[in-house]
């Protein structure tokens, strides 16, 4: 097989993993083997601009069962070698195609010979090919220590995917891999040797949206209880889709709304300093498809409201719906200088009034009916049709 071959198949199983936040992704002619050119998918992500993304090879002794490269499924196999590999990344750059390198690979023999040929890569693009921009390295599970450590030293981030949230879980899509050893104690000594190895851009992980029946409370405890303990950056979430001929190739592709929320409330952990028993889930231990998490957790703590303008703590603030950190920090810095009388005050510093005024006082004033809007969104709770909301940043 050729390098253009490998190439392709490699490129396009890239995919399941995430790059990074507003990913994008567009079809590019990269350099390969010298005049020839090979078709490669080339992610634009905010962060870290354009990246070949891309895997050393997609064999693999692993068994998940959503994932198309499973050691008993059949398909296309490849394998790039670190000197093909690297050469060809250092000629898309070169050539203005790329900007960094997003890699990550299956486990072909063993974990610890996958991570040596991505480990080998990436030092021969830092070494023989001077390269000094962007490379993201995905950690397998039963990486050894020190490999671990040599890739905390070439990247400028690294990843190491649980896909699931609990051992009970894991146990449902994986008979090979082993939750404690494979995935958690890794975690550990990743945080463990980030004082002296540390990533620009941080470690993160990617779970598979509903690839073992799993809630939407299972995923965030697991997401809270990963930034807290092992200092993870970023929780990453992607859609069950079903891979024919595999174990779960009948079931049906996750919702996209079903991600929406997930990040949504991600976004409310990480950014509003919510934690994960403050949101709001429906029985089935998902949030909800018809109301956001900030709404939802709001009308969950009606006690909490209406709340003061004048004189609410920044805590406070971040947990009315429609403000958001800075709003929340404009109004602060706004009631400095003077009282805000004015609901247009509120609304000039960012706030979004509409979802905002019933939440809230000014000088002792009610904007809004508390309890009459509560007892409407409850009743629309189930009756409002699921749609896709944009993720919002300031809300």
């Amino acid at each position: 097989m050729d390098a253009e071959q490998t190439l392709q198949i490699l490129a396009a199983g890239s995919h399941l993993d995430r790059a990074g936040e507003g990913e994008s992704a567009s079809r590019a002619s990269l350099p390969c083997d010298g005049e020839a050119q090979g078709a490669a998918t080339v992610h634009r992500t905010e962060e870290r601009g354009r990246l070949f993304k891309v895997l050393q090879t997609n064999e693999c002794v692993y068994d998940c069962g959503f994932c198309p490269w499973r050691a008993s499924r059949e398909a296309r196999r490849a394998t790039f070698e670190p000197e093909t590999l690297a050469g060809l990344f250092h000629a898309a750059h070169a050539a203005g195609v790329v900007d960094g390198l997003y890699l990550t690979s299956g486990v072909r023999e063993s974990a610890v010979q996958s991570m040596d040929a991505m480990l080998k890569t990436a030092d021969l693009l830092r070494s023989h090919y001077d390269f000094a921009g962007f490379i993201h390295l995905k950690l397998l599970p039963g990486s050894q220590r020190a490999q671990i450590q040599e890739a905390m030293r070439l990247a400028d981030g690294v990843s190491l995917n649980l896909e699931v949230p609990t051992e009970g879980h894991l146990a449902k899509v994986s008979s090979r891999k082993r939750w404690e050893t494979d995935l958690i104690e890794r975690l550990g000594w990743v945080r463990d040797l980030t004082a002296e190895f540390p990533v620009d851009a941080g470690v993160t992980t990617q779970f598979v949206v509903g690839a073992a029946g799993e809630t939407d409370r299972d995923l965030l405890e697991r997401t809270s209880s990963v930034y807290r303990e092992f200092d993870v950056r970023r929780a990453f979430f992607s859609p069950f889709k079903p891979v024919p001929d595999t174990p779960l190739g009948d079931r049906p592709p996750v919702p996209a709304v079903r991600v929406r929320r997930l990040y949504q409330a991600d976004l409310l952990m990480r950014g509003y300093g919510l934690g994960v028993e403050e949101l709001a889930y429906v029985p089935d231990g998902n949030l909800s498809f018809t109301v956001d998490p900030k709404m939802a957790g709001a009308l969950k703590r009606p006690e909490l409201f209406p709340v003061e303008v004048n004189t609410a703590s920044y805590e406070e603030l971040l947990r009315v719906p429609g403000i958001g950190p800075l709003s929340a920090r404009r109004l602060l810095s706004r009631r400095r200088e003077r009282l805000i009388r004015d609901p247009r005050e509120v609304a000039l510093c960012g706030a979004v009034l509409k979802r905002a005024a019933p939440f809230l006082l000014l000088d002792g004033r009610a904007l809004g009916h508390l309890e009459q809007f509560i007892r409407q969104e409850l009743r629309r709770l189930d009756t409002r049709p699921a749609i896709q909301l944009p993720l919002f940043e300031d809300k």
